[in-house]
């Protein structure tokens, strides 16, 4: 399915490594992708990344035994969502006064970001790919970044009440889905696996045991069949899965070394991606963000942010200007808002 904003984002992609070279070590483009030579892929992945968390970056996901999307290193792909992530967020990770800004930019009930436990090393304030302590989704492991449920990005926090909270991030670039698109597990052919099968045996249970999602997903179900909730329809499908994640870890808060009392999910999504953003439903004439709210008993818990917005309050604190002006290059043309396409009148008569 073609989508207008990729397309635009790809060109613009192209044409900054033709023009801003520099942000990428002069890298040539044209490696190859699925089997092809592509323009939209670098040919020295590590380039990819913000020049001054390339070593650093790397070494993070090596030593935590982190995965990284399509291959065993950073990819040079100019689209990737997680190099998009690590690009906006991994220069911040160990400086609270930076992270606490950007919690506060998102909750000014967060008043203090924490040290994330987990990470081999000192616990910096940002976890990437973060995964719970223990398997509380039924899923076959704990990789991080594959295999199972993982969130983008972990922050942790100390709330205005004196609790603490965790916010996940759902961290998304070009990323856009079909109205027909399913969560399917396994390979195409296996037809009980293409509808699920699999899935639902695995999250049903927690879906309707969910604090958030157990009233919508049983209605539906009563009405539709556990194969048309919305919970196994892209994107809804991950961000079941991380409400699950994250309420399983405050279910079973004694046993994380995040403990935590309650959580927030927020969404990464650039202003521009008008096919993620503002496609409607044709069934409910609702938008992802609304459709996604109206499942949840607690909308205030799910937040949409452009990334732009997410990093706004570092503008007010020295030490990011490079780091600003870097991503205001690479993506800020991403976050202006799509341009909707206008109603012409029928003709009358």
């Amino acid at each position: 399915m073609a989508s207008i904003f990729q397309e635009a984002e790809r060109e613009r992609a192209q044409q900054l490594v033709a023009t801003r070279s520099d942000l990428f070590d002069r890298s040539a483009t044209g490696a190859r992708f699925f089997g092809r030579p592509r323009p939209f892929v670098l040919q020295q992945p590590a380039t990819n990344l913000f020049a001054p968390i390339r070593v650093t970056a790397v070494k993070y996901f090596s030593s935590n035994k982190i995965s990284w999307w399509g291959g065993r290193g950073p990819t040079g792909h100019l689209l990737s969502s997680q190099i998009a992530c690590l690009n906006h967020l991994f220069a911040i990770r160990d400086d609270a006064e930076a992270v606490t800004a950007l919690l506060q930019g998102i909750s000014g009930d967060l008043i203090e970001a924490l040290p994330v436990p987990g990470d081999v090393g000192a616990p910096g304030y940002l976890q990437f790919e973060a995964v719970s302590d223990h398997q509380y989704l039924q899923e076959d492991s704990l990789e991080r970044g594959a295999l199972c449920t993982t969130l983008d990005v972990l922050a942790y926090a100390r709330h205005r009440d004196g609790g603490r909270r965790l916010v996940g991030f759902a961290w998304k670039y070009t990323e856009h889905y079909s109205e027909a698109e399913r969560f399917a597990e396994g390979p195409v052919r296996d037809r009980a696996a293409k509808k699920g099968d699999v899935r639902q045996l695995r999250y049903n249970p927690l879906v309707l045991a969910s604090p958030q999602l157990g009233d919508s997903a049983a209605a539906a179900m009563a009405t539709a069949g556990a194969a048309e909730v919305l919970t196994y329809k892209e994107p809804y499908a991950q961000l079941m899965r991380q409400t699950l994640l994250l309420e399983q870890m405050v279910e079973h808060r004694s046993q994380e070394r995040k403990a935590a009392e309650d959580f927030l999910h927020v969404h990464v999504i650039p202003k521009g991606n008008g096919d993620l953003l503002d496609k409607r439903d044709p069934a409910t004439g609702l938008t992802m963000p609304e459709q996604w709210r109206s499942q949840l008993r607690d909308p205030a818990k799910y937040l949409v942010m452009d990334p732009q917005d997410l990093l706004l309050p570092l503008k007010n604190l020295y030490g990011n200007a490079a780091l600003l002006r870097y991503l205001q290059l690479r993506y800020a043309e991403a976050s202006q808002p799509a341009q909707l396409p206008v109603a012409v009148p029928a003709p009358v008569g």
